[in-house]
This record gives C-alpha cells, sequence and structure tokens, in this order.
C-alpha cells in the first residue's frame, strides 16, 4: 500500500505538470555573472506539460525520436558532444515545417525549446541572433502554457533590452500566476514525498527504487526550481 501510495503521487504529478580590451574587474564581473547564470540553468527541470489539459501521449514522443530528435537524457548528453545550439536550431527549423499532427507539433516545440535554451546553452548566449531565437522559444513555451518558471525568468531576463518593458513585465505577470498556482497545488504533496519517501519504498526492489528515485528526485527539482525562481520573478514585475 506504501509503494502504491508513491505510485499514485508520481502519477498525479505528470498529469499537472565590440571592445575587446575589458579591464580587469569587468572580467572578473563577466567570470561571475556567467557562473551565476550557468548554476541557475542547472536547476531548470524538464517536463512536457498537458496539451487541452491532457497529458500527450508516448507515440508523439516517439514519432520524434524516429526523425532523429534526441530524446532520451542520454542521447541528449551525446548530441552536445556534436551539436551547436545554433545546429539544434536550424534542427528545429527543418522539422518543424513537416508536422501536421497538433499533438506531435507540440510535444516537438516544447521538448526542442527547452533542450536548446538549456543543455545546448543558448541561454548563456546573448548576440543577436542568439536574442532573436531566445525569443522565439520563449513565445512558445509561453504559448504553451506550461509553467517553465526557470527557463522563462531566464529567458526574459536575458530579453531585457531586446524586448519592450512592458512586454517583459506581461510576460512575467503570467508566469508568476502559472508558478505560484503550481506551487500552491503541489505543495503539500511535494513535503509528503520528501517526508516519507524511504518509509514508502522499504519494499521496493533496488531496480524500482532506483527508478523511483528518478522519478521522484523529478518531481522534487520541479517543485524547487518554482520556489527558486516565483521571486526572481516578482523583481521582473517591478522593473
Amino acid at each position: 500500500m506504501k509503494s502504491y501510495f508513491l505510485v499514485s503521487t508520481v502519477i498525479s504529478f505528470i498529469h499537472i505538470y565590440g571592445n575587446t580590451s575589458i579591464c580587469s574587474a569587468t572580467k572578473d564581473t563577466l567570470q561571475m555573472k556567467s557562473k551565476r547564470e550557468g548554476t541557475e540553468i542547472d536547476l531548470l527541470s524538464y517536463s512536457i506539460p498537458p496539451m487541452n489539459g491532457k497529458p500527450v501521449s508516448i507515440g508523439a514522443l516517439m514519432e520524434l525520436k524516429t526523425k532523429g530528435i534526441p530524446m532520451m537524457e542520454e542521447e541528449i548528453v551525446a548530441a552536445k558532444k556534436q551539436k551547436s545550439w545554433q545546429q539544434m536550431d536550424s534542427l528545429f527549423q527543418a522539422h518543424y515545417p513537416s508536422l501536421n499532427d497538433p499533438e506531435t507539433q507540440f510535444v516537438f516545440e516544447e521538448h526542442m525549446a527547452q533542450i536548446i535554451l538549456k543543455d545546448f546553452g543558448l541561454l548563456l548566449n546573448t548576440d543577436k541572433t542568439a536574442l532573436e531565437r531566445t525569443a522565439f522559444y520563449t513565445e512558445l513555451l509561453y504559448k504553451n502554457k506550461g509553467v517553465h518558471a526557470g527557463y522563462l525568468c531566464l529567458a526574459l531576463t536575458q530579453l531585457k533590452g531586446y524586448w519592450p518593458k512592458e512586454k517583459i513585465k506581461e510576460y512575467a505577470q503570467v508566469t508568476h500566476k502559472r508558478v505560484k498556482a503550481a506551487i500552491e497545488k503541489t505543495g503539500d504533496s511535494v513535503q509528503q514525498i520528501r517526508e516519507n519517501f524511504r518509509e514508502n519504498t522499504k519494499a521496493l526492489s533496488p531496480q524500482e527504487l532506483a527508478r523511483a528515485e528518478k522519478v521522484v528526485g523529478g518531481i522534487i527539482k520541479s517543485y524547487d526550481e518554482n520556489v527558486y525562481f516565483l521571486k526572481k520573478i516578482e523583481h521582473l514585475m517591478e522593473e
């Protein structure tokens, strides 16, 4: 029964959810900024939100896999060694027009936006072309109504000066509303998972425990991402 509680809880979460001469001081500031941004990017969690209130099907995910899109974690890690964000962006533009099924298109948008922004480092680039593509993928994540607290917060921060202040504020306000609702909806359950995980999984085999730890770890990371970035989104609303 305890392991059933854990699985039920996990399933419920899945269903929610210029000048080349720079002074030394400036170099230090830029390095600190880059390090901080890199650390914050590590906080980002991966999720495909429901489409029209329903979880997306495995079939939509598998269809993208047949197109050579890196889907699994190990595939993304391998692709990072071979491709830049520009190459992945070109892959997006090459496949996107041929996707006729709305669900497959939705999953493609969500998946590619997240891995290009985070895993392939688009969020760490601020030249004009990078900002143009950051804006594009930010629009996709915003339009699809997923929570994506960290992605949207970091993207909106990068887009200051590229987008009008009014647009940054509007997107921050809507994102804040989504993030706050997600925290309120899942907070109690996440706390129960933190407190009772070991007790609830005592009867699981090592293989089952490893799978449960991975899934539950993802749930907790997603929640912690929302909590961390909520305050930062509030600052964006006030600027």
